[in-house]
């Protein structure tokens, strides 16, 4: 594609790998010399330096999480996502996502309920944990 043509169908176009980002950028968004700029960013990795090494692989195994105590399912690097009205909505950890046996039931966190399948279903991680887990009352 014609970068010129590409370029003169948007406002502007930085390249942060330009020596002269940090200028173009000031420039481009008038930032003043006082004016705070917060740049965030996806956080992937996990922050709790924990390293998982449960890795369960049955359903019996995924089955029986849910019966598991808080501290346990912490330490094995499940993580909370929400506690509404005693109903617990926990994370796998991403390092899980190998070992979930297709056809396991999982809860998304926008609380919708799917059949995971290996290499189909989303492996992208925030935090260190899987966008679904599982649901404990």
């Amino acid at each position: 594609m014609d970068k010129d043509k590409f370029k003169a169908q948007f406002d502007i176009i930085l390249d942060a790998s330009d020596d002269s980002f940090i200028d173009d950028l000031t420039r481009a968004m008038d930032i003043k010399p006082d004016d705070k700029i917060n740049i965030i960013t996806p956080q992937f990795e996990r922050t709790d330096g924990r390293v998982i090494l449960y890795l369960p692989n049955t359903p019996a195994e995924y089955e029986a999480l849910k019966k598991m105590s808080e501290e346990n399912l912490r330490k094995m690097g499940c993580q909370l996502w929400d506690n509404e009205n005693g109903v617990k909505h926990w994370l796998y950890p991403h390092e899980w996502y190998g070992y979930i046996p297709n056809g396991t039931e999982i809860i998304n966190i926008s609380g919708k309920k799917e059949l995971f399948e290996q290499g189909k279903t989303d492996d992208d991680i925030r935090f260190g944990a899987l966008s679904y887990g599982f649901l404990q009352i």
